[in-house]
């Protein structure tokens, strides 16, 4: 939306419908105000030959030859001034076509008393000084009645002489503008993601897709009980879930490149600044990033049934994943904004998603990561995604020791009377149950070895070759899921505390992205170069 825009022989090679339609178009435009600042606009128009109906659409007229100024002023008055050279426009006759053919004509100098001229030969020096001649008796005649020719445009200002008022209109225009100016830059890009269904729907069957494909995966996981499914499969589901979709925002990326080069030009010529685009982008983002957690929160947790626990987790898993989202775009807008080209944002985004999934805790615990590599722990905002998510699902976890014996695939197996294989077999189970703590059941080796040397009264019965899971549960009730947060090292997690996080991660984001486009800007300044 330009506020001058010009245009060289824009009609030629249409036809006169064609030619009309675009002209009348042009005329529109340059009645309407810009959106952002709220000028005029101004359409500068070189044309030939134009027709009767497009003559009558135009405003000023600026009449040229060999590179001579013959006309300048409202269309309304150049008749006025042809005329008191004694070419008048004939009845009936294409006003534009009778200019151009006059100026090859000697202007009729003795009716205005110019006949010091009679010695030039050139028609189109001598209608150059009639002009200048004629220009100059309408503003002596204007300043004699006391009013202004039609073709001088003057502006009427209020000068306030208290600085307080001045100030405080200055701080009222500049509140307006400002308003204005984020309105129409939000409205922009949203309409840019409507213009755009195809990325955005695929981005949003992406995400549906990979749900259904968690839910069908793990299908109803909350009713199963066994090692695996609580251990393994859970922690899995909410790292993968975090992992992927932090990941897929890279698809924000082309949003940010494609209008790069207008948004320059439009900065630099001070149209707005650049915080304004970059805070409507971020806006764009958020009913994006809102529908997309809502889609992936009722497809998983419907179809694993982590859901079931209540109303409350399922909105804190949803916000979660609300935010993490929000952190994500703002990181892949970040990139685009510092890189060259798209192909190489989409390659640096990827690396750095690709880098925190390695320090989110899952694959290494910061316990066991190296000491010198232990802070990037706290780096990625999926760190804290993924804890919160783990917390929620395992802090409430309680399972009944019966239960989990009736799930364990070791059930029902019996071992003999031989101590040593009984004993081998429990120091794999111990081992393989490497993130619950031994001493959680009271047991050691000794202890259980013991146990199977003695046999185990169950109501009026004695079993005398116990299995191997009556030995590990017998003296635990119940699974409490405080275990394996310990394990993970997330057992003092703060869900609020992590959300709180999230929002300052993404909030700093957005101040590095408005960082650098004011530094660019300032850069720009001293290199004042269009770009394509």
């Amino acid at each position: 939306s330009p506020l001058n825009l010009f245009l060289d022989e824009p009609t030629s090679g249409l036809d006169s419908e064609s030619a009309l339609a675009l002209m009348q178009y042009l005329k529109g435009y340059a009645r309407g105000k810009d959106p952002l600042t709220g000028r005029r606009r101004r359409v500068i128009v070189t044309i030939h030959q134009p027709s009767s109906h497009i003559w009558e659409l135009i405003d000023n007229v600026v009449l040229l030859a060999e590179g001579r100024l013959m006309y300048q002023g409202p269309r309304q008055t150049i008749n006025d001034f042809f005329e008191s050279y004694g070419h008048p426009v004939p009845r009936h006759y294409n006003p534009a076509d009778h200019f151009i053919e006059v100026l090859f004509k000697i202007p009729d100098v003795d009716a205005d008393g110019l006949s010091e001229m009679h010695g030039d030969t050139n028609a189109h020096e001598m209608w150059s000084k009639c002009f200048r001649q004629w220009r100059k008796e309408e503003i002596e005649t204007s300043v004699t009645h006391q009013s202004q020719p039609n073709w001088i445009k003057r502006k009427t200002y209020v000068v306030r002489n208290d600085p307080v008022d001045r100030k405080r209109d200055k701080v009222k225009r500049a509140a307006k503008k400002s308003t204005r100016i984020a309105i129409e830059l939000t409205r922009r890009s949203f309409v840019g993601l409507l213009r755009n269904p195809i990325a955005l729907g695929l981005r949003l069957a992406i995400y549906g897709g990979m749900s259904l494909t968690i839910g069908i995966l793990f299908f109803d996981l909350e009713s199963k009980h066994n090692i695996h499914a609580i251990l393994l499969s859970r922690s899995a589901l909410l790292y993968f879930v975090i992992a992927f979709c932090s990941s897929m925002s890279v698809a924000v990326i082309p949003f940010a490149i494609v209008d790069r080069g207008i948004v320059e030009k439009e900065v630099r010529n001070h149209v707005y600044h650049p915080a304004f685009y970059h805070a409507s982008q971020s806006l764009a983002n958020v009913p994006v990033c809102l529908v997309l957690a809502l889609v992936v929160s009722i497809i998983v947790l419907g179809m694993t049934g982590l859901g079931r626990a209540g109303i409350q987790t399922n909105v804190h898993f949803g916000v979660i994943l609300f935010f993490t989202f929000l952190c994500a775009d703002a990181t892949s807008m970040f990139v685009a904004h510092i890189s060259p080209e798209m192909i190489s944002a989409i390659c640096i985004s990827s690396g750095i998603f690709g880098v925190f999934t390695m320090f989110m805790g899952f694959m290494v615990t910061p316990e066991n990561m190296p000491v010198w590599l232990r802070w990037l722990y706290y780096v990625p905002f999926m760190t804290y995604s993924f804890r919160s998510l783990m917390y929620i699902e395992y802090s409430e976890l309680n399972v009944n020791a019966s239960d989990l014996v009736q799930a364990n695939p070791l059930k029902g197996s019996s071992f003999g009377s031989d101590q040593e294989n009984i004993t081998n077999v429990v120091e794999d189970s111990i081992s393989g149950m490497r993130h619950l703590k031994r001493d959680y059941f009271g047991l050691d080796q000794v202890n259980i070895t013991n146990a199977f040397s003695q046999p185990i009264e169950v109501g009026d019965s004695t079993l005398k070759d116990p299995s191997l899971e009556d030995v590990i549960f017998s003296e635990a009730p119940s699974f409490n899921g405080t275990l394996i947060l310990d394990s993970f090292e997330m057992g003092n997690v703060n869900v609020s505390h992590d959300l709180i996080v999230l929002v300052f991660w993404g909030i700093i984001m957005h101040a590095l992205s408005i960082t650098y486009l004011c530094w660019k800007k300032h850069k720009g300044r001293r290199h004042f170069v269009y770009s394509d």
